[in-house]
């Protein structure tokens, strides 16, 4: 038995592909037009490049230092972490026991393989210190007593067995009290809670600063295309067949400031490794920073898309058909 195929159904099939081909014709032809009124103003479309650049940039390299300084917090809570051991103060005037003590405390911790460091300071080492850093050396002549104790800082291997060293060693006879040196580790912790609520609050203006960008670059564009987009809506056009050249208007403004953002960051980011790295920090260029900075460039289009979207509805709803 034979099949009988339907004009009708044929024509159908026919015309929704010769649809789809004018749709994919008029995004191509839409995407050159685009292209020729960017190049047309060069100057003006790259002043609204740089200004969508610069907005990105900021966050970009922000996000960027916030990586390289949690890099450089672990490799400095590894330095820094330590256990500060206070020994018991000599109650008589002869502190040659005690120095005794703290001699061989000191010789056991250096043998102890967890530790990669042991240092110890003297009650008279402690107090220069203390002179130095609040400047009283001339009360030193007037202390006849010293009244600080014996110090041994214990450096571990590892970070994570900071808390475990402080109760195992607090609890031995010759230690007085001992405590977890993390205020710079602390301090570190709190400036980068600081940059992240900054680079929160440069996020939210990032939306805004592109939007009025490309919304002012689209309002000119129809500005100039007042008579044209008339006679479309005479022949019948719909409004998405007259704002499909303003989108990609908006997503070549937003692709070229993100591509401006990229390049921005870069040059930011080689400006700051050499100062950041005299502090141990290194601003990290490859695998995850080096995929958000390429993820920069869809994300720069697809905003600028949106943006033009809403700017171009706001503006067509004031040209009428006369």
């Amino acid at each position: 038995m034979s099949r009988h195929h339907s004009p009708m159904g044929a024509s159908r099939k026919l015309g929704m592909k010769t649809r789809f081909h004018a749709w994919l014709d008029h995004h191509r032809d839409s995407f050159h037009d685009a292209l020729r009124r960017l190049v047309r103003r060069p100057i003006g479309q790259l002043l609204s490049m740089l200004v969508i650049g610069l907005s990105l940039t900021l966050p970009i390299t922000l996000l960027l230092t916030l990586q390289s300084a949690r890099l450089g917090l672990n490799q400095w809570s590894q330095e820094l972490g330590m256990v500060q051991l206070f020994l018991h103060t000599p109650t008589g005037q002869g502190g040659s026991g005690s120095d005794d003590v703290a001699n061989k405390l000191l010789k056991e911790l250096q043998l102890d393989p967890r530790l990669r460091e042991v240092r110890m300071i003297s009650p008279e080492e402690g107090l220069q210190q203390l002179a130095d850093l609040h400047q009283f050396d001339g009360l030193l002549s007037e202390i006849r007593r010293n009244p600080l104790p014996v110090v041994i800082e214990v450096y571990p291997q590892r970070a994570e067995e900071l808390d475990a060293l402080r109760e195992e060693l607090s609890a031995r006879p010759e230690v007085a009290s001992a405590r977890i040196d993390a205020q710079a580790v602390e301090r570190l912790h709190a400036l980068i809670a600081s940059a992240e609520h900054l680079l929160a609050l440069f996020l939210l203006m990032l939306a805004p600063t592109l939007a009025v960008t490309v919304s002012n670059t689209i309002r000119l564009e129809l500005e100039h295309r007042v008579d044209e987009v008339r006679l479309l809506q005479l022949i019948g056009a719909t409004s998405g067949f007259i704002r499909r050249p303003l989108l990609y208007v908006g997503g070549l403004l937003g692709l070229g400031g993100a591509l401006m953002a990229v390049l921005m960051t870069l040059l930011a980011v080689h400006a700051l490794s050499e100062a950041l790295g005299r502090v141990g920090f290194v601003l990290p260029l490859h695998s995850s920073p080096m995929l958000f900075l390429l993820a920069t460039l869809p994300l720069g289009f697809v905003l600028g898309i949106l943006a033009a979207w809403l700017a171009s509805v706001i503006q067509m709803r004031e040209i009428r058909v006369i």
